[in-house]
């Protein structure tokens, strides 16, 4: 028990007590009853200035007087207490938080918690991917707090917040804010904090996408575009929309074993330096290839049966889920 709490304790005792006393000396000075000696007390403990249930004597006023005097030291010093142990219960929260943010590793950090970090964690926590919230709004806050999502207090522009939101272990950094200039500030305080973390940055105008590349942003989202695009293609290629909106769901969906997939290749894996016709990942694992990024960034769309498989390319797979697990593994030895 903290100190807070047992002084808190403490205070109670003594309000019984002078509760006890209180009664106990109107029954004895003024003669009043159990229940007119007991109100007295309260009234005169509370200050709340109720009347007298009569006229007392000059001894009665005398020790009204001590009473008052020790009812309101006593309560005043247990509001004190009830304060100090709030505030402590809030402070003990946020180290508890940031004690757990600093044991993560290989965890995604989104600044800003508007609607589209509010998505993106959504989606983050279905794919149980580990992330922390970095946010100072205080109505925005309160929320998450309600929500039992791991966040951060503070300006992530700042060095010292970021380090609590442990930068250097983390695999992503995602800015949301619909401010074009705070996200730059964002990556260049990142970026210079961990030059090798991925950073996704939303582009409120679509002028600001090369500030942000500049600025370090590994890859930059327009909300703008991309919902324009999207409805173009609802319009224009309604059928391949479904098919993609299916896949995408299918992700989240864990009922559903369908999945797009990364498989990276390391290097002297079984898949290192064969043709892609002799893994037997069409034939005997039943996933599609869809491309292939090699480790110099080139992007081959539907790789030919001949297409050499080398380490540090980047196959991108749909097929189901218990196959595609078998591939990654066999990727990774």
């Amino acid at each position: 028990m903290s100190d807070p709490q047992r002084r808190l304790r403490l205070v109670s005792v003594i309000i019984v007590l002078l509760l006890a006393w209180g009664t106990g000396g109107y029954m004895l000075l003024e003669g009043f009853a159990l229940l007119d000696a007991m109100y007295m007390t309260m009234i005169t403990l509370a200050t709340v200035g109720y009347g007298e249930v009569r006229p007392l004597s000059d001894a009665g006023r005398v020790f009204t007087i001590f009473l008052i005097l020790m009812g309101v030291g006593t309560l005043a010093y247990g509001a004190t207490q009830l304060t100090e142990l709030l505030l402590d219960g809030e402070v003990f929260k946020r180290k508890r938080r940031e004690k757990k943010v600093a044991r993560m590793k290989n965890h995604v950090i989104i600044c800003g918690y508007g609607l589209i970090g509010r998505n993106l964690a959504e989606r983050l926590g279905k794919s149980d991917v580990p992330f922390v919230i970095i946010e100072s709004d205080p109505d925005t806050l309160s929320r998450l707090q309600r929500e039992g999502i791991i966040f951060i207090e503070g300006d992530a522009c700042e060095d010292a917040v970021l380090q609590r939101a442990a930068i250097r272990e983390a695999r992503a950094v995602v800015t949301t804010l619909s401010n074009d200039a705070d996200n730059v500030y964002i990556i260049l305080a990142v970026r210079a904090m961990n030059p090798s973390v991925y950073i996704v940055a939303r582009a409120e105008q679509p002028e600001s996408i090369p500030k942000l590349r500049q600025a370090g942003a590994n890859r930059v989202i327009s909300p703008v575009e991309i919902g324009s695009h999207y409805m173009a293609n609802a319009v224009l290629h309604p059928s391949v929309v479904d098919f993609m909106d299916v896949v995408a769901e299918t992700k989240l969906d864990k009922s559903s074993d369908l999945e797009i997939e990364e498989v990276h290749v390391a290097t002297g894996c079984p898949l290192d330096g064969r043709m892609l016709k002799d893994t037997g990942i069409r034939t005997d694992r039943n996933i599609i290839v869809l491309a292939v990024k090699s480790g110099n960034g080139n992007l081959v769309y539907n790789p030919p049966e001949e297409y050499v498989i080398r380490a540090n390319d980047t196959l991108i797979c749909i097929g189901f889920l218990d196959q595609l697990t078998l591939l990654q593994k066999e990727a990774e030895h």
